[in-house]
């Protein structure tokens, strides 16, 4: 039974769910100190360096937080590594739900990312912008394969 309620949920499994995750990245490009060219060229490396010397010295360190923000960016990188099996899964068994889980997953990932991580206005902004950059781009690959055109999707 079709229920208009369940489809606009702007949570779970909806493509009204998919997109704000969507739009909530290109906000973060719009917010950030760091233009798409510097972002571009960054060169990401996963490393546990989430919390720097300096931010050590300014406040108490915590580990437990800096191994939390580790281990989410962590995930989020492996399941974008997956993309590309996924795409051939996908062509092979001719099943494209597979892609629509893909990216519910992805989006859970990039929501839990920048909930346990500060991303904007921080020392680490230029890394976890080229992450972010890597999932949009990624978004915006999944939604144009099963044809939703998000060009002009800025605000929901």
């Amino acid at each position: 039974k079709f229920d208009y309620d369940i489809i606009l949920d702007p949570k779970g499994d909806t493509l009204l769910y998919q997109l704000y995750s969507l739009v909530r990245l290109k906000g973060l490009f719009r917010k950030s100190n760091y233009n798409l060219e510097d972002i571009k060229n960054y060169k990401y490396e996963l490393n546990n360096d989430c919390i720097t010397d300096a931010e050590k010295q300014l406040v108490e360190y915590d580990v437990e937080k800096q191994l939390v923000e580790y281990d989410v960016e962590k995930q989020l990188v492996l399941h974008l590594t997956c993309f590309d099996e996924v795409i051939k899964h996908c062509n092979k068994m001719l099943l494209p739900n597979h892609l629509c889980e893909y990216m519910y997953n992805l989006e859970n990932k990039i929501n839990k990312f920048w909930r346990e991580c500060k991303i904007l206005n921080c020392e680490t902004e230029l890394k976890k912008m080229k992450l972010c950059l890597s999932v949009k781009i990624t978004m915006e690959y999944c939604f144009q394969i099963i044809n939703i055109p998000t060009d002009e999707i800025n605000f929901l």
